[in-house]
């Protein structure tokens, strides 16, 4: 019996596994099934190649059938695209052909005191006022800005066909101002302008986007030791509106009559726009008697003969007003007890 079980005890041996090899078969199993997938896998590559390979001859038999059609589809429409480009080219140069007609029509503006010999006589291309309104100009059709010229530049060119007074004045349409100041201050430095301040506040500091949005706002520049002055305007059919600020802080609107329209102008050679009728520009701006010689004090007579509203003052200016008028009373008063 013992022989028996010890018999016994060896087959149960053979079939016992010990964890090591388990995990030997089991490996070997998925590496088995792995490359039974890996067989299939290639097996069908190689049957897909075939039939590509045996297919190919037919297929592009078959494209290249195809190719000749593609290509008058593409090339007809190409014609008809190069056609229909063509005829907009033609509509194009014949609206601006009717536009440059429409333009040659309307014609430089007239000014009869430019046919004067004896104003012609007067006007010197060498004074410092004519060559900063000439630079500044020059500056402006550089940029292609709708400038034009405005206030008493505008009366000297009435006048006499040329600058007088003690600055220069210009006006710009407020909005293409605000967006492209940089542009202008830039250009104008380069032609050797100089900032001089700008308002509200009369600042000599760089003006930032924001104080551009503001109303009336305004910027001076120096050259040949000449003031221009340029206007942001609020453009309108009939008329423009400028600013006046006095004092500094304090915008009063003024307002322009015309028809809505800037002619072209060469004054002496610089080519300008100005509005017009001009009649009726001076005598918003000077009133009717504009041709003859007044006393003109820049913050009395633009309110009280030509078309400049004031504005009234907010409580916090009317106090601060007063507060100043107080102060220097009693500063007076102080001196005057003092002596």
């Amino acid at each position: 019996m013992e022989e028996g079980e010890n018999n016994l005890d060896d087959d149960e041996e053979d079939y016992l596994v010990s964890p090591h090899q388990s995990k030997n078969e089991l490996g070997n199993f998925k590496l088995q099934h792995i490359m039974i997938v890996a067989i299939v896998f290639g097996m069908a590559g190689i049957w897909i190649g075939r039939q590509i390979w045996y297919r190919a001859p037919y297929a592009g038999n078959e494209l290249q059938s195809l190719i000749p059609s593609t290509n008058n589809a593409i090339i007809g429409n190409l014609t008809n695209l190069n056609i229909s480009l063509s005829n907009y080219k033609a509509v194009l140069i014949k609206k601006e052909n009717q536009l440059n007609t429409k333009v040659n029509k309307e014609e430089a503006a007239v000014v009869a005191s430019c046919t004067d010999a004896n104003n012609n006589k007067r006007h010197n291309p060498n004074s410092n006022m004519w060559k900063a309104m000439r630079d500044f100009a020059l500056v402006m059709n550089k940029l292609k800005a709708p400038a034009f010229i405005h206030g008493g530049t505008l009366l000297g060119l009435v006048r006499y066909c040329t600058t007088f007074g003690d600055d220069v004045d210009f006006a710009l349409p407020a909005k293409w101002y605000q967006h492209n100041y940089d542009k202008i201050s830039a250009e104008l430095k380069k032609s050797g302008f100089r900032f001089k301040w700008y308002f509200p506040g009369a600042k000599r500091s760089f003006p930032k986007p924001s104080i551009r949005k503001i109303e009336g706002f305004e910027t001076s520049w120096i050259k040949y030791n000449i003031k221009v002055d340029l206007f942001g305007a609020v453009v309108k059919n009939d008329q423009y509106i400028t600013g006046l600020w006095t004092p500094s802080t304090k915008f009063n609107k003024c307002y322009t009559n015309f028809n809505g329209n800037f002619k072209p102008f060469t004054w002496h050679g610089v080519p300008v726009k100005v509005p017009v009728p001009f009649d009726a520009v001076l005598k918003s701006l000077y009133g009717s008697k504009y041709m003859k010689k007044v006393r003109w004090r820049w913050n009395i007579e633009p309110f009280t003969i030509g078309s400049c509203k004031r504005s009234r003052l907010r409580r916090s200016e009317r106090r601060e007003r007063f507060l100043s008028i107080l102060k220097w009373t009693l500063h007076r008063r102080n001196r005057h007890e003092n002596r």
